[in-house]
């Protein structure tokens, strides 16, 4: 497998990815930079996400619902585009926390966070959840426990979220209105990104231990090929792959569950993958480059 560099047009601490509608998006954390690109190589700026803050938004995740791109941040901050360059409209979440992630079922998003504190001190842990069938009106909905809710992802009919600081996996199959979280992963550590494909949940996290289950309740471990901050996952075209910050090592998989190491372009704080099209895309912070599988 060969990747190829791709230059965004401004270096940012970009963090998130998405794909829809025929078209990459990438948000920028802090600065609320946005870019587009219809091949993950070459990218055009976007307009800024709308900041309802005094310093602006810490943009955490973003997803495509079907008809618009959703991107979620801390406090209240969430914001909707029709083509994701244009016309971000700023609209708010019904709690103020520090939001993690954010998913979208056919008929629902759901985001999961955890606490929030106005001198920006380290996050504690709370059970707020955010739900909508529109992102111009999020409702609220709560965990059946307070915990560091890092991510979330949808497939088979559920959401299961992730934490930050446990072996705790929450599971709704009610479209994020109740939660069910005595779920044990294989380790209680420093979980950072879950995703679906080929019928089975993925999750990795800050070490060489991973996990797979195919409806969020029984989880089993994975071995990845080296000891890294896993950032985030994607599936696509038949193939797992995961990217790590500070290093030039992604992991691929065929299956979820036996990993081989790969190589990027170069070593970067690699923040986010997805899939779109024919190919998966990865962006980094701090950096205007992004690298490319086809």
């Amino acid at each position: 497998m060969t990747w190829t560099s791709g230059t965004i047009s401004t270096v940012d601490p970009w963090t998130c990815i998405t794909y829809g509608n025929n078209t990459f998006v990438t948000v920028a954390n802090i600065s609320g930079n946005t870019a587009t690109s219809s091949d993950g190589i070459t990218w055009r700026q976007g307009t800024n996400m709308p900041w309802n803050m005094p310093w602006g938004n810490t943009w955490q995740d973003a997803t495509y619902s079907g008809s618009k791109f959703v991107a979620i941040g801390w406090a209240y901050s969430s914001a909707e585009s029709l083509d994701g360059v244009n016309n971000w409209y700023g609209t708010a979440l019904p709690y103020q926390r520090y939001w993690g992630g954010i998913a979208a079922s056919p008929s629902t998003l759901v985001a999961v966070g955890t606490g929030y504190s106005a001198s920006l001190s380290s996050p504690y842990r709370n059970n707020a959840v955010a739900i909508t069938s529109d992102p111009h009106d999020w409702g609220s909905s709560t965990m059946d426990r307070a915990a560091h809710w890092v991510d979330v992802a949808y497939g088979n009919g559920r959401f299961v979220a992730i934490t930050g600081d446990s072996n705790v996996a929450s599971v709704s199959t009610s479209s994020g209105r109740s939660w069910i979280s005595g779920n044990t992963m294989p380790a209680a550590q420093r979980w950072t990104a879950i995703n679906f494909g080929n019928n089975q949940f993925v999750a990795v996290g800050n070490g060489s231990i991973a996990a797979h289950s195919s409806d969020g309740v029984t989880w089993n471990s994975i071995t990845m090929p080296a000891n890294q901050y896993w950032t985030d996952l994607a599936y696509g075209n038949g193939k797992w792959i995961a990217v790590a910050t500070n290093s030039s090592t992604a992991a691929v998989s065929t299956d979820g569950i036996t990993w081989t190491a790969n190589t990027l372009p170069s070593s970067q704080p690699w923040t986010a993958i997805t899939y779109g099209g024919t190919r998966f895309v990865a962006i980094a912070a701090n950096t205007a480059v992004t690298a490319v599988l086809v």
